[in-house]
């Protein structure tokens, strides 16, 4: 058995040392200790076996993450914890919750602050046994619950502080993503608590706040969409220990503001719910290939990625990332699996008409779907402009637009898998890992 590394934090003695801030006011390991004595008391009182926690801030989650475990229960972190889905979450689990308006009659809350010491006798956990479940992003469909355990989440952690430790102190980590998905709880919780990083409680959502939190010992735990925002931050400078960015695309635009603003170039890492971190990269030029980890293993089967990983408890995990190996360990993103579609027995690619019409000085952004019409399969195509397409749009109409954004696909498509529409937005719907929202995009297409 090996005891759960953050399960031993509960069971230390060093009370004093600081593990996390909320705004200015560092929270302490007693303090931790005592929120869960708070509510380990009550779970244990509880009948219910698995409880969904809806809290809005890291500690009140951590909190209740550990409670779970040391009353033996078992945790589920919804990833949507907006209103409307806490009645659907009720229907299956009771809610732990730091929100008062989330808490009904059977849910428990969470408590934090207390000066009330209780007794209560912590105990060493497995962490093979202290199980969790996360939920994908739910980009390409209905978001999957996915199991995992402390040992896991620990096993990761681990492999990043000895793949990105350095000389250069961390003296607080910051972030501008969500906590309950496994890259925020990974990079901004259980990392940071086992490399002895006090992490910071808010939530950065904008330049001010970032520039706040800046200093050389600060360790960015970046958005791709936060990142993508950058050079419109006019305002920003400053610099930053290191930046990390993962859940979804990063432009290398986005990469080379970060560069200038922070004096530093983000580390994406590439992974998923089901796999953990596969690999990373700090680019220099746009199409620096992908490195795995140490402890990754890749192969590729029916040309899709395939990984061997301590992060998962399969033997191996395919993907459905399509890829070229360049090596045993290096490897470039060709497309997802599920965005190549049959127009007229012709295999069509929406993630290159992406990249196709992104390359013109028209297109800020843009989405392309397949959508059924009538018996037959057809790309529709939503685009946002940038402000030399917004003047050319304005003075030459849509027809002519029409014609400019085919003419970029004319040598990738064939003329019967060309685009049926193109329909102009102000913005591209996007989740908070800047991946597509395709379920808003297809409302765009419903009229």
């Amino acid at each position: 058995m090996k005891h759960s590394l953050l399960h031993n934090l509960l069971c230390e003695h060093n009370g004093q040392r600081v593990i996390a801030y909320r705004s200015a006011t560092p929270l302490t390991l007693r303090q931790l200790q005592t929120d869960c004595a708070h509510l380990v008391t009550r779970l244990k009182a509880h009948q219910a076996r698995d409880f969904a926690i809806v809290c809005d801030e890291p500690w009140s989650m951590l909190v209740a993450l550990l409670s779970c475990h040391q009353a033996d229960k078992h945790a589920i972190l919804p990833s949507n914890l907006q209103p409307k889905n806490w009645p659907s979450y009720r229907l299956k689990w009771p809610l732990i919750s730091n929100i008062d308006a989330a808490l009904h009659h059977n849910d428990v809350a969470v408590e934090i602050g207390s000066k009330q010491a209780l007794e209560v006798d912590f105990s060493p956990l497995d962490g093979s046994a202290c199980g969790l479940s996360l939920f994908t992003s739910g980009s390409s469909g209905e978001p999957t619950q996915i199991s995992k355990t402390l040992q896991l989440l620990e096993r990761e952690a681990q492999e990043l502080q000895q793949q990105f430790c350095s000389d250069e102190p961390v003296t607080r980590v910051t972030a501008s993503v969500a906590h309950n998905h496994i890259y925020g709880l990974l990079f901004r919780v259980v990392w940071p608590l086992l490399a002895n990083r006090p992490f910071d409680c808010g939530l950065i959502e904008h330049e001010e706040a970032l520039m706040l939190q800046l200093t050389k010992q600060t360790l960015f735990v970046a958005s791709p969409a936060f990142l993508e925002r950058l050079g419109q931050m006019e305002q920003l400078q400053g610099q930053c220990h290191s930046v990390f960015s993962s859940g979804g695309p990063l432009s290398f635009e986005a990469v080379e503001s970060c560069s200038k603003r922070l004096q530093c170039r983000p580390i994406e890492v590439y992974g998923s719910t089901e796999t953990g971190g596969i690999a990373f990269r700090q680019r220099q030029h746009a199409n620096q290939p992908w490195q795995a980890f140490s402890c990754v293993e890749l192969a590729i089967h029916n040309q899709c990625l395939v990984v061997r990983s301590p992060y998962i408890e399969a033997a191996y995990f395919a993907t459905k990332d399509q890829v070229e190996l360049q090596d045993s360990n290096l490897f470039s993103l060709v497309g997802r699996q599920d965005r190549i579609v049959k127009i007229a027995e012709k295999r069509v690619s929406l993630d290159e008409i992406e990249l196709a019409l992104k390359q013109s000085s028209l297109v800020d952004d843009c989405a392309a779907l397949a959508v059924t019409q009538g018996k037959q399969l057809r790309i529709v195509c939503a685009v946002a402009l940038s402000e030399e397409g917004k003047q050319h749009y304005a003075s030459q109409g849509h027809s002519w637009l029409w014609r400019e954004l085919r003419k970029c696909l004319s040598g990738l498509l064939e003329p019967v898998a060309l685009p049926r529409k193109i329909k102009v937005v102000g913005f591209i719907p996007r989740n908070s890992q800047f991946k597509l929202d395709l379920a808003a995009i297809k409302e765009l297409f419903h009229d």
